[in-house]
C-alpha cells in the first residue's frame, strides 16, 4: 500500500457503493485528473441498511481496514450523497438573482427552511434563463438534504482522520463524468442508466446539465434472486451464472449452434427484470423528448457494477432502437504519475464503469 505524506492539491474521491468501495487518488487541477493511486475492494461483509444505526460503524471499520494509509486529517475526501437522502426543489428567481445566487436562494426559501429547520441546501445548479410574461428569470434547481444525515458522514469521518469537503449529489457527479469522457458534446442528449447494487439511477444530461433524473428499483442483486428462484439456486451461484453467461442467448437466439439450454434458462428468469429496465428507460426518454423539446435522445450510457452483464448493452440498443455503450470513464483519466499497485491498477481498470461516481469527484476543483 502506498504511503501518503501531505501535498497540496490531493483529493481522495471515495464512492462508497453497496457491495464495494471504489477510491481514487488524484490531483484533478487538470483536463484529465492525474490519478496517483486507485482501489477497488468488495466489502467483507453485507451492508447494513443505509438507516441502520449499525452502518456507521460498518464503515467505520472497513474503512480502517481498508485505507489505513489514507487516514490523514489534511487529505481532503470527496463524497456523494446518497440518491436517497437528498430532494430537488427547481426555482424561478429574478435574472438579477445571478449577482448573489445563494443569498436569492436562501430567501426564495426561507418559508419551506422554517417550516422544515432540520433541512439545509447542499448544492444548486443553474438551468438557465427562461422568459415568463415578459420577465427574464432564472431557472435554479436547488438540492436539499436532513442536516442530521450529513453530520452523520462528517461524524464518521472526522474519527477516521479525514475530512469530508465535498458531499455533491449523485446527478452532478454523473454529469461531470460525462463532461469528463465526452468533452465535445455538451449540446447532445445523453442518457446514463448507472446500475448500482441497490437500486439504478437513470439520468438524462442535455446541454452539459442533468435535466431529468430518476431512481428506480433495478438493481443486480434482483437480477441474481430471480435466477436464484427460477433454477433454484443459491445466490452467490446465481450471480456467477450471471457473471459468465449474462443475456448471451438473446444476443445469439437466432443461432441455435451457439448457446445451449442453460443460457436460455438464464435469459428466461431475467426477462421481466429486463423489460423492466427497458420500460423504465423508454418512459424517462418518452417523457423527456414530449415535455421539454429539447431533440431526441441519440445515446445511452451504461454504468455502475450492473453495466456490466454480459450483452446488456446489446440487449437495450436492440430493445430501444438507441445506440449503447458501455461507460468506462477509468479511459479519461491520466495514469502518468500512478505510484499504486500495478495489480490493483489492473483489477480496477476491470471494474471500469463501476468507477463513475468516483472519477466524477475525482475531476471536482
Amino acid at each position: 500500500m502506498l504511503r501518503l505524506r501531505k501535498k497540496k492539491n490531493r483529493l481522495l474521491a471515495l464512492d462508497l457503493g453497496p457491495s464495494a468501495l471504489k477510491m481514487i487518488l488524484a490531483d484533478p487541477r487538470g483536463k484529465s485528473p492525474l490519478v496517483e493511486d486507485i482501489l477497488y475492494r468488495e466489502y467483507s461483509r453485507p451492508l447494513p441498511h443505509l438507516h441502520d444505526p449499525e452502518i456507521e460503524k460498518f464503515f467505520a471499520e472497513e474503512l480502517r481496514q481498508i485505507m489505513a494509509a489514507y487516514l490523514d486529517r489534511d487529505l481532503p475526501v470527496a463524497l456523494p450523497l446518497p440518491t436517497q437522502l437528498v430532494s430537488r426543489q427547481d426555482l424561478q428567481l429574478p435574472e438579477m438573482a445571478d449577482k448573489d445566487l445563494e443569498q436569492a436562494i436562501y430567501w426564495a426559501l426561507k418559508e419551506k427552511m422554517e417550516q422544515s429547520p432540520d433541512i439545509f441546501q447542499r448544492d444548486h445548479l443553474v438551468l438557465g434563463k427562461v422568459s415568463e410574461g415578459g420577465r427574464q428569470l432564472l431557472a435554479v434547481r436547488v438540492y436539499l438534504a436532513k442536516q442530521d444525515d450529513v453530520l452523520r458522514i462528517e461524524s464518521l469521518f472526522d474519527g477516521l482522520g479525514l475530512r469530508v469537503q465535498y458531499l455533491e449529489p449523485e446527478e452532478i457527479v454523473l454529469t461531470s463524468t460525462w463532461q469528463l469522457c465526452f468533452p465535445d458534446t455538451g449540446s447532445e442528449n445523453s442518457l446514463v442508466v448507472n446500475i448500482g447494487g441497490l437500486g439504478t439511477t437513470i439520468l438524462i444530461i442535455s446541454g452539459g446539465l442533468p435535466v431529468i433524473t430518476r431512481r428506480v428499483a433495478v438493481s443486480p442483486r434482483a437480477w441474481a434472486a430471480s435466477l436464484a428462484l427460477h433454477r433454484n439456486l443459491d445466490e452467490e451461484l446465481a450471480r456467477q451464472l450471471l457473471r459468465e453467461h449474462g443475456l448471451s442467448f438473446y444476443r445469439h437466439r437466432f443461432d441455435k449452434l451457439a448457446e445451449g439450454k442453460l443460457q436460455e434458462e438464464i435469459f428466461t428468469a431475467l426477462e421481466a427484470d429486463m423489460q423492466q429496465l427497458a420500460l423504465e428507460i423508454h418512459r424517462t426518454i418518452d417523457y423527456f423528448q414530449s415535455t421539454m423539446h429539447r431533440g431526441k435522445v441519440k445515446h445511452i450510457l451504461l454504468a455502475g457494477g450492473g453495466s456490466q452483464l454480459p450483452d446488456l448493452d446489446f440487449y437495450l440498443a436492440d430493445t430501444l432502437e438507441i445506440p449503447c455503450d458501455i461507460f468506462d470513464p477509468l479511459e479519461s483519466l491520466d495514469f502518468s504519475a500512478f505510484k499504486g499497485d500495478p495489480e490493483q491498477l489492473a483489477s480496477c481498470r476491470q471494474h471500469g464503469a463501476r468507477f463513475a461516481v468516483a472519477a466524477g469527484l475525482a475531476r471536482r476543483d
